[in-house]
């Protein structure tokens, strides 16, 4: 059974998303409670030039070089020194190779990898001038010179231990990960039938980090004291989550963790999981506003406004009461499965400030003035 890194520090793994140290093969940590800001209709970002360094000549001198008293300044070109050491709980095993796999900041969250230079428990490491926001020791397996695979991604058969999450320039010690977990059965309803062949995953996470067990034979690990979880659909052909996360379906984080068995549902374009036994497609559904409301951003579903039943519209819903937006503000709607309106895309810009009423159809609505799910109106 695979494990594989999921990848958040920011949001999942350096932060309580549970979200402490993620274990795993990507960052950021893929999962979260709080969802990712949906992509904006406009992008209103602006980046500013950092000024240019200035250089002044330094004035000639009339002494004597070798009459002066005084120390030669050292040279502004020396070397800048990157090499960094923490120091681990256990000295890793002799003959096997051990490398620090690293991570750069958003938007890349790109991958790193450094070899280390053991000396006892004292690991010694370069990463060079890439700005590196976290990273974890990985003890490789015999035979394996690199944790990188043919596409230079994590490889997890490469792996014979890992390490907690670590800060490089901040963290001096880090420990050796021991990640328990148990087998949960595993099924498919006939609603996501067509995914029985892709490859699947549930990521779960405790407070401490998280666990990628991959589906195989009706069965999938867990850790034991897991907070959360969540399943993975891998686009057809692949067999890894990258980076992003963007070549996968994922179902909602849930915080209810199945004892038994977890079951994969389709419900639209929604994925969600059945927990030992139960049927989430049977579960009313409810729906919130969310986005940047009154400048504060709460994409998150338990952070959004409820929407009601408009019982003078059927099917329709609408806020109980008008609420108070700003400019610059941008609205979605997402259910408590886990789906959003529209899929991708599709933002509400709000340009001007004041009370709106907002009326959304789940089914969908194609009248003028309407995004295709959900309309905003002045309420004053």
């Amino acid at each position: 059974m695979k494990n594989t890194k999921k990848f958040l520090l920011g949001v999942f793994a350096m932060s309580a998303l549970m979200l402490g140290a993620c274990s795993g093969n990507n960052k950021p940590a893929p999962s979260s409670s709080v969802e990712p800001t949906p992509a904006a209709s406009s992008s209103q970002a602006t980046s500013s030039e950092p000024e240019a360094s200035t250089s002044v000549e330094p004035e000639s001198s009339s002494v004597d070089p070798e009459s002066s008293s005084s120390e030669t300044e050292p040279s502004s070109s020396q070397e800048v020194v990157t090499e960094q050491t923490v120091t681990i709980n256990e000295a890793p095993a002799a003959g096997l190779k051990v490398v620090v796999w690293g991570w750069e900041g958003a938007p890349s969250w790109t991958n790193h990898e450094a070899v280390a230079t053991v000396s006892g428990t004292s690991l010694t490491f370069d990463f060079g001038d890439v700005d590196i926001v976290g990273a974890l020791v990985v003890e490789l397996n015999n035979g394996y010179t690199t944790l990188k695979d043919d596409q230079g991604e994590w490889n997890n058969d490469a792996v014979s231990r890992k390490s907690n999450d670590f800060v490089p320039g901040t963290d001096t010690t880090v420990d050796w990960k021991v990640i328990t977990t148990e087998e949960v059965d595993f099924s498919i309803d006939d609603s996501a039938s067509a995914f029985s062949s892709r490859t699947i995953f549930v990521q779960s996470w405790d407070a401490s980090g998280s666990n990628t067990g991959y589906v195989a034979n009706g069965k999938v690990e867990i850790l034991k004291n897991a907070t959360g979880f969540l399943v993975a659909v891998l686009n057809e052909g692949e067999t890894e989550p990258n980076a992003t996360w963007n070549n996968l379906q994922k179902t909602k984080d849930y915080t209810d963790v199945p004892e038994t068995s977890i079951t994969l549902y389709l419900s639209g374009s929604t994925l969600m999981a059945g927990i030992d036994g139960d049927d989430p497609t049977t579960a009313e559904v409810t729906y919130h506003l969310v986005g940047k409301i009154g400048g504060v951003e709460k994409w998150a579903f338990a952070n959004g406004v409820a929407l009601i039943a408009n019982t003078a519209s059927e099917g329709e819903y609408m806020l109980e009461e008008a609420i108070t937006l700003s400019a610059g503000d941008e609205l979605k709607v997402t259910d408590s499965n886990g789906g959003w309106y529209p899929a991708t895309g599709g933002n509400w810009a709000i340009t001007a400030a004041g009370d709106y009423q907002v009326y959304f159809r789940p089914a969908g609505h194609t009248a003028d003035g309407w995004n295709g799910y959900f309309t905003v109106v002045s309420a004053a």
